[in-house]
């Protein structure tokens, strides 16, 4: 009986042990996040005395300081000069520019040092991931599409840098799936010679989440040797050398805290940046509402009117890809940390804030807002180290991302884009672009529906917020419809646009003459104007099917359209500027118009030129018509009353004006026009006409004199259609239906074996989507046109009075060859390829391509393949050695801190090349004998390491710029107990520089939305894990953090229920119930034995 005893005081103290454990996981302390060192933040100088000097008058403003000696230099348009000599003569040379030029000067004391706003979370949380991000913010989709920031450019502006900056990228990419960073640094003023701890830091986190958010976007590092008046003129001279379409700035200064004289040369800065279409965005600062300050204040540059102020909120994981936002407010240590918010004290309100919940008369801060809180923050990787941190200086550069990704959607740089979020908040898109951020405050205001000073708009979710922001931009406009003119195949009018005064970012203006059914099937043509000059612009909208072009213009022309069978004609001053052949549907149903129109404005209703629209003549066949009244109708994608355009009429001198105003939907001049004849058309070889009459009565229709069905079928030529109303009234009216033809049109396309699928446009309206090699197709008579495009081909136009052949080009393909061994030459068609280490690659048209690699004491390679248009290849060969004493080694080269592989390392034996690690940093050698192989990666140390035949060894090597504690730290055992627990034991965090344990585990292998417990005992290396479900696999990592908020973390096992499992769990509680019983059973035993033996004490006695 003893042996089961023991085994049932064993289960039961495991039960213990388990019922115990949460006192260990509950009780444990929130580690101390030790500060970021900033001793180091100074700058060389005492003071500068700065000045924004206009393009125009940087050489006079020289040529000044010259005649006087006195030294200075430009940085951008930001003028520098040091005061420390001639301090009276300086004095006066600026009082005298401000007097005769108007230049604004300031004196800047260098130990007055911005601020980088980031943030150590107060407890301890697995970071969030790039993928969260994209969860939370819905930019998923946009990469799946393709966009990804590519061909732009993000400028970050930082001081000093972070020293291991290369090597931080390439651990953060690896370990959150990222693409190599391009990434360049510009540093206009000199070398940087000096580092700062947390502007590290602030580098770090600024280059790691601009490249996480748009991951083909070029990243350029400005790099200022200062944090203080250093700063602004790395800012300047990003903007004055148009560095980027994007400029970062995650730093600031309480604008409260600077002059008058500054913010005005500053805000120059920024207007420039908008004048040259960049977008700026600037943190608003991680210390509330007063901004560090002890009144309320906001933060600047991210007050400035002309940049895109970013808060911050808390981003709440609630679920598996499900999150809810509060704007970011807390006190930490008796101090206030949260979204900088409020309104300036010195820029007023901007012409572009106008927003739900917005009322004040000052510039209100911020824009917009992103996840900021470091309690809900990122991972970032400084100094070979991964932490977790938070503050505005997150949100900022993901917006800059966020920018960057709509400007490659867009083709093109949107510059200050405030005008167009301000625009969006006063539409039905508001909600669908933005989250509003209703709850959470920033010690001084509180967040709420609209917009609010401590998250402005929102955040964004991104598909939306681009498609909205196409909606937006789409333009809207007013058109001036003459009526009476449905018949009309002719107009024209002398457009007079005095005055080109638009900013770049409001867009271009455009004034048109037109045939104008409504917003999906129109003819226009016109002068199109804005900040670069003016342009003739025609463009044809037909059903979904847009033809457009653009021509050199003049600000004052007779413009013509003519419509002549399938022909139109855009004429400037009685002269055909271009001829198109385009069949149009809505011909029996458009009216001759007028019209203005604000194109790409990213502004509430632009102020635009005033045009006039005189000498208006409509015509036909048959001579003029005298139009009978003119009624103008606004027109955008937020509903027909949404234009700020309007025209009015002279009835005496019979011209059209048109100028900003809201009067639209209003007959302007007469009255309605009579009725007429309407129809629509379906083109085909017989095509099929519908008529209908404008005051909407039913009619029996006839064609050239004959009654017909309604609709009718007819082939091309003029017809005389006449409708009679019941009432006996006929109405009359000639149509042109155009000769449609079917010819069959050969593709031809290359290569041989590959059939392509295309899509065919004739005549800009005809469309097809086939493989075939000969298709039939539609075509008008006279000259035709016809584009045709496919995947991975170049686009291909012809024009001739018949289409019978079109030749789709392939466009070049990269093949990419990666040979493992070391002095390998790789040839395509017997062309040698490029090659970087152990890649060899070429750009080749495809078709059939012969692959040759060859090595000295190898046997060569020789394959070929079928190359596919648009679809770029990558292989990789191992060449045998031609010596069968040579054997192979095949082994793995790891980052010696986080265990990835390390691609394209070089491996050289007796000073040469005998190989090269593959994209997994697996590698492949021959050897035969034992070998001394040393390991070259430029940001590694190099690894000397004895190798021998047939073994698979795996090598780390030590980053070159970091000092590294390698530290062996993962999960050794995890079993589930019984129903509700499992038991989870992990190797001792070897270092005494330790905070805590973070248990993190969750029901995804990707860890969303994780629970966390925290054991704050180095010694504890085993805990239990609460509130498992039968039947479930969880996920569990283990992070052993250190007081600077740096983590190491273990692997990641999975935990679920087994029949082992099970068993073991039946007979814990097997056991526990035996022992139960045991016990009841001990005590009855025990208790009859008492009364036997007082009984038999009784029977003694007796």
């Amino acid at each position: 009986m003893e042996y089961p005893i023991k085994k049932l005081l064993t289960v039961t103290l495991i039960f213990i042990l388990v019922i115990s454990s949460l006192a260990i996981l509950d009780t444990a302390q929130n580690p101390v996040i030790s500060p970021v060192n900033n001793s180091d933040n100074k700058n060389s100088t005492s003071q500068t005395i700065m000045a924004y000097v206009p393009t125009g008058l940087k050489s006079y403003v020289g040529n000044q300081l010259n005649s006087t000696g006195i030294p200075y230099s430009y940085y951008g348009n930001l003028l520098n000069v040091n005061d420390s000599t001639q301090k009276g003569t300086i004095s006066y040379v600026f009082s005298e520019l401000n007097r005769t030029l108007g230049i604004t000067y300031f004196t800047f004391n260098n130990s007055n040092d911005f601020i980088p706003y980031i943030q150590n979370p107060s407890y301890q949380a697995r970071p969030y991931l790039p993928s969260n991000i994209y969860n939370a913010y819905d930019i998923n989709y946009t990469h799946n599409e393709g966009y990804y920031g590519n061909n732009t450019t993000i400028v970050i502006v930082d001081a000093y840098g972070d020293p291991t900056l290369n090597y931080d990228v390439s651990v953060f990419d690896n370990k959150t799936g990222l693409p190599p960073i391009n990434l360049t640094v510009t540093t206009p003023e000199g070398a940087i010679t000096s580092t700062n701890s947390q502007w590290a830091s602030e580098t770090a986190i600024d280059v790691e989440w601009a490249h996480a958010i748009a991951p083909g976007a070029k990243i350029d590092l400005v790099l200022s040797p200062g944090s203080g008046s250093r700063l602004l003129d790395s800012v300047a001279y990003a903007v004055t050398h148009k560095l980027g379409n994007i400029i970062s700035i995650s730093w600031g200064e309480a604008e409260s805290d600077l002059s008058p004289h500054t913010l005005t040369s500053l805000n120059n800065i920024y207007e420039q940046a908008a004048a040259n279409n960049i977008t700026v965005v600037a943190a608003s600062g991680d210390q509330g509402a007063n901004d560090g300050t002890s009144h309320l204040a906001v933060n600047f540059p991210a007050s400035d009117p002309y940049v895109l102020g970013v808060g911050g909120t808390t981003l709440n994981q609630i679920s598996s890809g499900q999150y809810t936002q509060t704007a970011w407010g807390d006190i930490v240590n008796g101090k206030e940390e949260g979204s900088g918010g409020g309104f300036s004290s010195y820029f007023t309100t901007p012409y572009y804030q106008v927003a739900p919940n917005y009322t004040e008369s000052y510039r209100g801060v911020p824009d917009v807002a992103l996840d900021a809180n470091p309690n809900t923050g990122v991972l970032v990787v400084v100094d070979g180290a991964t932490s977790v941190l938070g503050g505005t200086s997150i949100s900022t550069p993901m917006w800059a991302g966020i920018i960057a990704i709509m400007d490659q959607y867009y083709g093109k740089s949107l510059g200050l884009v405030n005008p167009l979020f301000y625009k969006l908040s006063e539409t039905k898109y508001y909600k669908n672009a933005f989250t509003p951020i209703t709850s959470g405050s920033n010690a001084g205001y509180s967040a709420g529906p609209g917009w609010n000073p401590v998250t402005g708009l929102g955040t964004p979710k991104v598909s939306n917020l681009i498609n909205d922001t196409g909606k937006i931009m789409n333009g809207y406009g007013t058109v001036a419809v003459f009526n009476n003119t449905s018949y009309a195949t002719d107009i024209s009018a002398s457009i007079n646009v005095p005055g080109n005064n638009v900013e770049q970012f409001n867009g271009s203006t455009y004034y048109y003459l037109g045939f104008y059914e409504n917003q999906t099937n129109y003819i226009k043509f016109g002068i199109s104007t804005n900040s670069t000059g003016y342009y003739y612009k025609y463009s044809i909208y037909d059903n979904g099917t847009e033809t457009r072009g653009i021509l050199p213009g003049a600000p004052s022309a007779y413009i013509g359209i003519k419509i002549s069978g399938a022909e139109i004609y855009f004429t400037v001053n009685n002269s055909t500027v271009k001829e198109l052949n385009v069949p149009v549907s809505f011909s029996g149903d458009y009216h001759a118009v007028a019209g203005a129109q604000q194109d790409n404005a990213k502004i509430n209703f632009v102020n635009i030129s005033k045009a006039t629209y005189s000498n208006i003549d409509i015509t036909n066949a048959t001579g003029r018509i005298n139009y009978t009244g003119i009624y103008t109708s606004g027109y955008s994608n937020m509903g027909t009353d949404y234009s700020n355009i309007t025209f009015s009429y002279n009835s005496s001198a019979k011209s059209l004006t048109a100028y900003m105003g809201k009067e639209v939907n209003k007959q302007i001049y007469g009255t309605a026009g009579a009725v007429h004849i309407l129809y629509s058309i379906t083109f085909g070889k017989n095509s099929t006409l519908k008529f209908s009459l404008s005051n909407g009565n039913s009619a029996t229709y006839a064609v050239n004199g004959s009654t017909k069905f309604n609709p009718v079928s007819l082939s091309g030529g003029y017809y005389n259609i006449s409708a009679t109303e019941s009432s006996g009234v006929t109405f009359y009216r000639e149509i042109h239906v155009p000769t449609i033809r079917v010819v069959s049109v050969t593709i031809s396309s290359s290569p041989s074996y590959y059939s392509p699928q295309y899509t065919l446009l004739v005549d800009h309206y005809f469309g097809y989507t086939s493989s075939s090699k000969t298709i039939d197709v539609y075509e008008l008579s006279g000259n035709n046109n016809a584009t045709i495009n496919s995947t991975g081909y170049f686009t291909a136009n012809a024009s001739a009075s018949t289409i019978g052949f079109l030749t789709l080009k392939p466009e070049k393909v990269l093949v990419d060859v990666f040979v493992s061994n070391g002095n390998a030459t790789v040839t395509l068609n017997g062309v040698k390829t490029n090659s970087i280490g152990g890649y060899h690659f070429l750009y080749v048209t495809p078709d059939t391509t012969y692959i040759n690699a060859t090595d000295t004491g190898y046997t060569s390679q020789n394959q070929s393949m079928n190359l596919t248009p648009g679809q770029n290849i990558h292989i990789s060969l191992v060449l045998s050695p031609k010596n069968s004493s040579f054997k192979a080694v095949q082994g793995t080269v790891e980052n010696v801190q986080y265990g990835y592989g390390l691609s394209n390392v070089n491996i050289t034996s007796d000073g040469k090349t005998i190989g090269y690690t593959n994209s997994s940093g697996q590698f492949v050698l021959f050897l035969n004998g034992t070998t001394n192989a040393t390991f070259h990666e430029y940001l590694y140390v190099n690894n000397t390491t004895s190798i021998s035949p047939g073994s698979s060894p795996v090598v780390y090597m030590s980053p070159a710029s970091v000092s590294v504690l390698v530290i062996n730290f993962k999960i050794t055992y995890s079993l589930p107990l019984g129903f509700y627990y499992a038991f989870v034991s992990w190797d001792k965090y070897p270092s005494t520089n330790f905070a805590e344990y973070v248990v993190a585990y969750s029901n995804n292998s990707l860890m969303l939305n994780p629970h966390t417990e925290v054991i704050s005992s180095r010694g504890t290396d085993f805990g239990f894990i609460p509130g498992l479900t039968p039947g479930k696999t969880y996920y569990v990592i283990v992070d052993a953090y250190t007081p600077s908020g740096s983590f190491v973390s273990s692997n990641e096992v999975a935990v679920h229920y087994t029949i082992i499992s099970y068993l073991i769990t039946l007979l814990i509680f097997a056991g526990i119930l035996a022992y139960i019983v045991f016990i009841i059973l001990f005590f009855i035993r025990r208790k009859k034995r008492k009364k036997m033996n007082e009984e038999e004490y009784d029977y003694f006695q007796y």
